[in-house]
């Protein structure tokens, strides 16, 4: 979904933009198959998205219908995801609850994760210390290729309900936040800035959780 350029001095504009790319880019991309394991040792959440990735592991195990133990737990344990541990927990538990209320009548894991996003961000604070770096290069990016100036740009991701500035930030660990920003920072100008910073989100959208 493209939209039209954005006055640089409308407010409500741009973070109605803001909020349309990532409904376009995210959307539903909130599974993936398998993610590498071992996520990089220099970021502080490291040890907390682990301890929440097992929660995560935890409730597939519940949620499986498999005699003796789950053989995949190693698997899934071992796999470091882009998820933010509060997302983790808060997918966890919603995910079970959906799985445990629905039965055998529960929809597919895409319709469940898709339903319970909401659910898990909108109790996730949107912009602590983890999502600076990402937003700095967000509006730094739109300075560069669209004349937004910095200041106007943060003033307007403060403008973003809670759980749209999550989606933007703290659904994400920092090692997923730091490639996004590295993308904002190091991809050329286009023709399309709501697709670019889409592209941007896109990879780490996809690996947010671990399902085998």
């Amino acid at each position: 979904m493209s939209h039209p350029p954005t006055s640089p001095k409308t407010f409500p504009r741009l973070g109605a933009r803001l909020a349309a790319t990532l409904a376009a880019a995210l959307g539903t991309a909130t599974l993936v198959a398998a993610c590498s394991g071992g996520g990089p040792a220099n970021y502080p959440d490291k040890n907390g998205v682990t301890t929440a990735q097992a929660e995560w592991c935890g409730t597939l195990e519940k949620v499986t219908k498999e005699t003796g133990p789950w053989g995949r737990a190693g698997e899934c344990k071992g796999a470091f995801p882009t998820a933010s541990a509060a997302y983790l927990k808060g997918m966890a538990k919603c995910f079970f609850e959906r799985v445990q209320r629905d039965g055998d009548s529960a929809p597919d894991n895409t319709t469940v994760v898709d339903e319970c996003n909401n659910e898990a961000v909108a109790y996730m604070v949107g912009d602590e210390g983890s999502g600076a770096e990402v937003i700095d290069a967000r509006c730094k990016r739109m300075e560069r290729c669209e004349k937004v100036a910095v200041a106007e740009c943060k003033a307007a991701i403060e403008k973003l309900e809670s759980a749209t500035r999550a989606e933007l930030t703290t659904k994400y660990n920092a090692a997923a936040l730091h490639e996004v920003a590295d993308c904002l920072g190091s991809a050329s100008c286009t023709d399309d800035e709501d697709s670019a910073r889409g592209a941007c989100y896109k990879p780490v959208a996809e690996k947010l959780l671990w399902f085998p």
